[in-house]
C-alpha cells in the first residue's frame, strides 16, 4: 500500500470516528435519542476507530533499530557490555595468533569491536 494511500485511509477512519463521536455524544444528550443501545453501539464504533487510527499512526522503527536488528543478526553480542571471561578468551585467542575476523567469528562480535577491545586491552596499539 503506497504512503498517500495510507493517509488517506487513516484519514477518513478520522473522520468517520469523529463523525460516530459526534452522533453519539449529541444522542446521549438527549437530542434524537432513539435508542440508548444505538448511541452506546456508536460511541463504542467510535473508540475502536480511534484506537485503530493511532495504532496506524505508530511509526515504523528508525533507522537505527533496524541497522542494530541486522548487525545482531550477525553477531549476536554486538553493542553489549563485555564480560571479564570474554576478555579472558580474547587474550587466550590473541596470543594464540587468531585473526581479527576469526576472533570476531568465535566472540560474536563486530570486528571494530575487536579492535577496540585489543586496544582497551593493551594488546594492540591503536591504528
Amino acid at each position: 500500500m503506497s504512503d498517500s494511500t495510507e493517509a488517506s485511509r487513516v484519514h477518513d477512519a478520522v473522520s468517520l470516528a469523529a463523525a460516530l463521536r459526534r452522533t453519539a455524544v449529541e444522542l446521549l444528550d438527549g437530542r434524537e435519542v432513539r435508542s440508548d443501545r444505538l448511541a452506546l453501539l456508536l460511541q463504542y464504533a467510535a473508540s475502536a476507530l480511534v484506537r485503530q487510527e493511532k495504532q496506524a499512526r505508530v511509526a515504523p522503527p528508525p533507522a537505527g533499530a533496524q541497522r542494530l536488528e541486522k548487525v545482531k543478526e550477525r553477531y549476536s553480542r554486538a553493542y553489549e557490555r563485555w564480560e571479564p571471561e570474554e576478555d579472558e578468551r580474547l587474550r587466550e585467542l590473541h596470543g594464540e595468533g587468531c585473526s581479527v575476523k576469526e576472533l570476531s567469528e568465535i566472540l560474536e562480535r563486530q570486528p571494530s569491536a575487536i579492535r577496540s577491545r585489543l586496544v582497551r586491552l593493551s594488546l594492540e596499539r591503536p591504528v
